[in-house]
């Protein structure tokens, strides 16, 4: 059987005669995922740019193949939703490496958000890149509400963990922790307490679909409560005996199926291209430019967008085998993640003795300068 994965439209970019090129990746890497078992990709279009971009690459496509591909969240909501989330954090994050690390977590979230709701897979090494910035932050820089949104990231970063995959050079990065955090209660309840503190309890009358959500919500803890299931079978008796047995055992049946679709929430792996990024790139942008080269001292470069915003990611001459080694190093990834996990531990951790030393040095500082 099958699986879809999430992946985030990219262009390879060349040169050629001197001016920019570029080509879609989609037919590339749909042939490497088809090969690995991939069914689908889903591709976000939250901008005009992206999709015009996307629209473009599936017309490359043989006409068989057009519909391994499809296009998802096109009018932007689920990006919204993820950055009022991050809101907080943005306005606070002045710096780096918290600005790095809060751009970083966008990426990270929405792909998270698009999975957990579609019920697919990721192909993106993003959760290595926020695992890795993670333990250079200092927590102490937020305050108030998005010092608990930055609790709550640093909990969903941490619920991932590294796994190779056998299937060639491909690492793997899933939750087997089932009391994860749901990412999406997160994100709804987020908008409904948002509503509620600037309207009032009576303002969300306003706002039916966040309602809806914040119930359904509420149906999912209903369901999952333990004496759900005791008054089921409580109920079964007295069924039975008015000579209803049969419409009651139907009613419990659906019912016990609803509890079993929502009581096992989806937590969408990442998988990463790996080594596979090199074919891709050579292969997109040969196809469509045969004489293009690439940039002076890169080996490959992408350009991506994400509602409007172009970002660009690529390989230095001398990098070949950067991907594959990366892909390989399970150790390097372990530690990252012990590194991170140790971050968890010691969320906002305070030394005094640590700061005693700082003040000390404040404090000779001062004195130096005062002696000269």
């Amino acid at each position: 059987m099958g699986f879809q994965l999430i992946y985030e439209h990219q262009d390879a970019i060349g040169l050629l005669d001197g001016r920019k090129v570029k080509a879609s990746t989609i037919a590339a890497t749909a042939m490497t995922l088809a090969c690995r078992g991939a069914e689908k990709l889903l591709i976000p279009t939250p901008g005009s740019y992206e999709y015009d971009r996307t629209c473009d690459g599936i017309e490359k496509l043989p006409k068989e193949r057009r519909s391994y591909v499809s296009i998802v969240d096109q009018n932007g909501d689920i990006l919204r939703e993820v950055r009022e989330f991050l809101s907080p954090l943005v306005i606070q994050a002045t710096k780096w490496p918290e600005n790095a690390f809060i751009q970083s977590c966008e990426l990270f979230l929405y792909q998270v958000a698009l999975g957990a709701k579609l019920k697919a897979g990721i192909l993106s090494h993003q959760i290595q890149t926020v695992r890795g910035l993670l333990p250079l932050i200092h927590p102490n820089e937020f305050y108030d509400e998005a010092r608990f949104r930055l609790a709550e990231l640093v909990n969903l970063i941490c619920c991932y963990e590294p796994n190779t995959l056998e299937q060639g050079a491909q690492s793997v990065d899933s939750v087997p922790d089932v009391r994860t955090l749901d990412v999406w209660k997160l994100l709804d309840s987020t908008e409904f307490k948002s509503i509620v503190a600037s309207s009032g309890q009576l303002g969300i009358l306003k706002h039916p679909n966040v309602i809806l959500k914040h119930l359904n919500h509420l149906f999912k803890e209903f369901i999952q409560r333990p004496d759900t299931s005791k008054v089921l079978r409580l109920a079964e008796t007295p069924a039975d005996l008015a000579g209803h047995g049969k419409v009651f055992n139907t009613a419990k049946s659906a019912l016990e199926a609803l509890i079993a679709f929502y009581t096992q929430p989806f937590r969408p792996p990442f998988m990463s291209p790996g080594p596979a990024e090199m074919g891709i790139y050579k292969i997109a942008l040969t196809e469509e430019y045969p004489s293009a080269m690439t940039h002076p001292g890169t080996i490959l470069l992408f350009e991506w967008s994400r509602g409007e915003t172009r970002s660009y990611s690529w390989l230095n001459e001398g990098d070949e085998l950067k991907l594959e080694r990366e892909a390989g190093d399970n150790q390097k990834r372990i530690e990252d993640f012990k590194k991170a996990r140790q971050v968890q531990q010691t969320f906002l951790s305070y030394s005094p003795a640590e700061e005693s030393q700082k003040i000390c040095g404040k404090v000779l500082r001062v004195v130096d300068r005062e002696d000269g």
